[in-house]
């Protein structure tokens, strides 16, 4: 799911790749049927993508630095 709102948008633009989160099918219809009622129930888009980049580095996924 890519977290729509945390950057501006132009035409023909889409949100970064970092700014995803990995969900299954119900939970991303879920969030997208209702997105304050997602974010009270599991916590922030946001949140979920600094926790899914947290774990790409720690996995060693993703490399910081060098």
């Amino acid at each position: 799911h890519h977290i729509y709102g945390v950057l501006s948008k132009g035409t023909s633009t889409k949100v970064p790749d970092y700014l995803t989160i990995p969900l299954c099918r119900p939970c991303h219809d879920e969030l997208h049927a209702d997105v304050e009622a997602w974010e009270e129930k599991h916590g922030t888009q946001e949140h979920h993508a600094m926790i899914t980049m947290l774990r790409a580095i720690y996995e060693e996924v993703l490399r910081v630095g060098c």
